[in-house]
């Protein structure tokens, strides 16, 4: 800037005021302008700063967001399969409760019918007990018979023609001869059963007929008499044989 000489005019003075007015606000201008432009260059640098930090926080939200919107969702996949799963356990554990509980039933069933079938065997056991001792007891009965008519047999086996066989255990066959006039060696046989409590003659040979033969088992089972089976046996074959040959003539 100029310095203008103090003698010169007013009009020069006044010349000169103004122009050093407007170099002022010129240079205030030009600064301010400069201050401006930096303000407006600093706080453009923050803007576009603070934008992409936003838009960068913005981007992390939206990939957080979605990051936790998948996990929502899988946490429901997760509590659907594990509903899905619970279900399952429950109607298989009710069906195993249902297969225990008729297990359970079927057992008791089963202890039922084990205890009924050991009282059965219990029972069985008794009674085949008895019927042993029963059937020895008879032997022993049949055995002091025979040694009591042993005499007797002597003279049926030598002049009656009677001999007994043993077919299998308690079952005896009684052979008679001597029994038919037209052939005294024909065979005239019994075959007595002893097994059971009550006896019973099993094969007859000829047949009689159950009115003949029906007397005669019942009188040995009330009696237990073998000798006075043996006659009544012995009548009843003699009877047989006199009415085939009255038959035959």
């Amino acid at each position: 800037m100029a310095l203008v000489p103090l003698h010169e005019d007013s009009n020069d003075l006044n010349s000169f005021t103004f122009d050093l007015g407007s170099q002022v606000l010129s240079t205030r201008m030009k600064e301010f302008s400069s201050e401006l432009d930096r303000y407006i260059s600093r706080n453009q640098k923050k803007i576009i700063n603070d934008k992409n930090q936003l838009t960068m926080e913005l981007s992390e939200l939206k990939e957080t967001q979605k990051r936790l919107k998948n996990e929502i969702d899988a946490y429901r996949k997760r509590d659907q399969e594990l509903e899905e799963l619970r279900m399952a356990q429950k109607q298989e554990i009710e069906a195993s409760q249902d297969t225990i509980s008729n297990f359970t039933q079927k057992m008791k069933e089963m202890e039922h019918n084990r205890a009924t079938l050991l009282n059965a065997i219990e029972e069985a056991r008794i009674s085949i007990q008895q019927r042993k001792e029963e059937q020895q007891r008879q032997k022993e009965i049949i055995s002091k018979q025979m040694a009591l008519i042993n005499p007797e047999l002597n003279f049926w086996e030598t002049t009656l023609g009677l001999h007994i066989e043993g077919v299998k255990d308690d079952v005896l066959r009684f052979v008679f001869t001597n029994i038919d006039p037209s052939n005294y060696t024909r065979p005239f046989s019994c075959t007595l059963d002893l097994s059971e409590q009550e006896y019973k003659v099993v094969k007859c040979s000829p047949e009689l007929s159950t009115d003949v033969l029906n007397p005669i088992i019942k009188s040995l089972n009330i009696s237990r008499n073998v000798c006075l089976f043996l006659k009544q046996m012995w009548k009843a074959f003699k009877t047989k044989a006199i009415e085939n040959g009255s038959e035959s003539s």
